[in-house]
């Protein structure tokens, strides 16, 4: 624009001059046109001396605005904000710490940093930096001659604090609260000991402390997201201690101690006691007015709601680092959001919600009709569901218990039935050892899934009684296997004992020879049996016949055979044949068994419980031609031949 007004000058100088040579010749007329002219030329020069005027003022304004313009300050670049990086785990504090609040709170420096390491392996938890407000006046009474560890308490007992947690893993506020408590605890007994906390205030402290352990949710916190406890400085008013978007408690003994716990001896993190001892150590050649070593950055705010100019970060400075921008990153998001609470569409409700987060409720009186329905519908649901599940909870416990504790039950009976049979002695004058019991027949053939219930029936007779009959089946070991006689009563590691023993003795009396004989038997044993094992898995019968009985030799008792022996053994093919099985109460002389088919049959009576009619064993089975019957239990009409009810499984 200046030579628009260069232009315009010259002009407006050039038309004045041409005016002032004009005047003579315009002024040579008679005295009346020279009057006439004279007050057409005034209103002309008027009009002109007004245009021209305009046109000056018009260019001197632009003039002096083009000349401000130019004199005016360039803005100052953006304030790079300066980090401090813990050596240990590479994370990044802010040198300089502004925490959001309602009330204005003073802007924080860094004076130490450090990680927090568990067990002997040093795992490192989390880093931990300390703030502390240095442009409190409260620090200019720090004596001179105080040592690191004074000034540390000085600081902490009269100004604001501040802690910043930074895990280096995902962890959890469980974890994190379960390691604060311990650290009071430590705390408490340690002031107890000094005499600094009295019986009153340790009572006092009690619920402080509750109301702490409960601030803190069973929800995690992820990797290197920030967690500011903060103490507020000494007031007319308790001291408040401040977890962020936690909650905060108020007394003046845990909001000290909470800071204090971690520069006591080596403290919670010794290197962060390191770090703060020699940012506090003051120099020999430093001035009578110094107080700390730690320089107090430049700044022209009072609080940390106001804007932070630096004019030496201003000039030059290093640029924010990838650790820096990350964790002002996470520092902005955990102010801005909330934690994830939320599946999908489904609220968790496992993050307590922000007091400007909860909607009042309406009472019933405000509610509209179509909310007074919706609200009825849903209470409604919940009912139902709550009534369901305890319906459930109920049958569930019922059935478990009638099953497994009732007297007519088909388990507690077969199990009654199955004691029975171990205690008669009939029983073990035809099946030796040890007897085990199943639901499927003792055989090698067996498939491959055993029933693990009670094969049971019940059914009502023509006289209107209800019967229950049981069908399984029971194994022996094999005639002349040796077993420990007293196995059954004494418990597993007695009969381990006894076996080794005995095993012990017969290895001492053996020889090198009968030693490699028994290895190479037992090895081919054990080659069989895993063959015997794969067949059974796989379903598979085995070729193997079953354990065939062992005669016992009989007697013979030759006796005088007369002519009447005679005679009468000529009608003795007259006689028909009968049943081979007799009475369990005949003296048995004949073959052992290994096997053997349980029936009972059991009949309730008036009080409504099952007792037995009969329960009985047939040797080898049922299906074999003339078994040999056992009784155990018998009631009175039944016979020994009595018919065996069969029903398909």
């Amino acid at each position: 624009m200046s030579w628009l007004q260069a232009t315009l000058a010259r002009r407006a100088l050039q038309s004045c001059r041409s005016f002032t040579t004009s005047a003579p010749s315009r002024l040579a007329g008679s005295p009346n046109v020279v009057v006439t002219n004279l007050l057409t030329r005034r209103r002309t020069f008027a009009t002109a001396a007004l245009l021209w005027g305009s046109a000056l003022a018009i260019a001197a304004g632009m003039t002096l605005s083009s000349t401000v313009h130019a004199d005016a300050a360039t803005p100052a670049p953006p304030v790079e904000e300066e980090t401090r990086v813990d050596p240990a785990t590479s994370i990044a504090f802010p040198t300089t710490l502004k925490i959001q609040s309602k009330t204005p709170l003073p802007a924080f420096t860094l004076m130490g940093v450090g990680a927090r390491t568990v067990s002997f392996l040093g795992i490192k938890v989390y880093s931990v930096g300390f703030y502390a407000d240095l442009s409190s006046p409260s620090l200019a009474m720090v004596p001179k001659d105080a040592t690191p560890e004074e000034k540390i308490d000085y600081i902490v007992k009269n100004t604001a604090c501040v802690l910043r947690i930074i895990p280096t893993r995902s962890t959890s506020y469980s974890h994190l609260r379960d390691g604060f408590m311990r650290a009071m605890q430590a705390r408490q007994i340690l002031c107890r000991q000094r005499g600094e906390l009295s019986p009153d205030e340790e009572l006092a402290i009690q619920s402080p402390l509750r109301q702490l352990k409960s601030m803190f949710p069973n929800t995690p916190l992820a990797k290197h997201s920030p967690l500011d406890i903060l103490v507020t400085a000494p007031s007319n008013k308790s001291r408040t201690l401040v977890v962020r978007d936690l909650g905060s408690v108020q007394n003046d003994w845990l909001a000290r101690e909470f800071v204090l716990a971690y520069f006591e001896g080596k403290g919670i993190s010794p290197p962060l006691k390191e770090s703060v001892v020699e940012s506090t150590s003051v120099p020999s050649s430093s001035s009578s007015n110094a107080r700390l070593q730690l320089a107090v950055p430049p700044r022209s705010q009072t609080y940390a709601t106001h804007a932070n100019v630096n004019p030496a970060s201003s000039v030059g400075g290093s640029k924010p680092t990838a650790a820096s921008l990350l964790s002002s990153a996470l520092d902005q998001k955990q102010r801005a959001a909330r934690r994830e609470d939320s599946a999908g569409p489904f609220t968790l409700g496992i993050v307590p919600p922000r007091p400007d987060e909860v909607k009042p409720e309406k009472k019933w009186s405000e509610l509209s009709v179509g909310g007074k329905v919706v609200r009825t519908t849903a209470r409604t649901t919940n009912l139902v569901v709550i009534l369901a599940g305890a319906g459930l909870t109920v049958v569930l416990v019922y059935a478990l218990t009638s099953e497994l504790f009732s007297r007519n039950s088909p388990t507690v009976l077969y199990s009654k039935s199955c004691e029975l049979i171990k205690a008669s002695p009939q029983v073990h004058q035809y099946m030796q050892g040890r007897l085990v019991f199943h639901n499927h027949p003792p055989t090698l053939s067996r498939p491959r899934h055993r029933n693990h219930y009670v094969n049971s029936q019940i059914f009502v007779d023509s006289a209107g009684r209800e019967h229950m009959l049981l069908n399984f089946y029971v194994q022996g070991r094999p005639p002349g296997s040796a077993s420990y006689t007293g196995e059954e009563e004494d418990g597993f590691f007695t009969r381990m004992s006894h076996k080794t023993q005995l095993a012990a003795v017969k290895l001492g009396e053996m020889s090198f020879e009968d030693i490699k004989e028994e290895a190479t038997t037992r090895g081919i044993r054990l080659v069989e049996l895993t063959k015997g094992m794969f067949r059974f898995l796989t379903g598979e019968e085995d070729a193997r016949p079953a354990a065939l009985p062992v005669p016992v030799p009989e007697k013979k008792v030759e006796e005088t055979k007369g002519w009447m022996s005679s005679v009468t053994g000529m009608f003795s093919g007259i006689k028909g044949s009968t049943r081979s099985g007799s009475s369990s109460g005949e003296a048995y002389g004949g073959p052992a068994f290994t096997e053997g088919e349980v029936h009972a049959d059991l009949v309730m009576n008036d009080q409504g419980y099952y007792q037995f009619r009969y329960l009985l064993i047939d040797m080898p089975n049922s299906n074999t031609r003339n078994p040999r019957r056992v009784f155990i239990q018998r009631a009175d009409g039944v016979r020994e031949t009595e018919p065996i009810i069969r029903w398909h499984r």
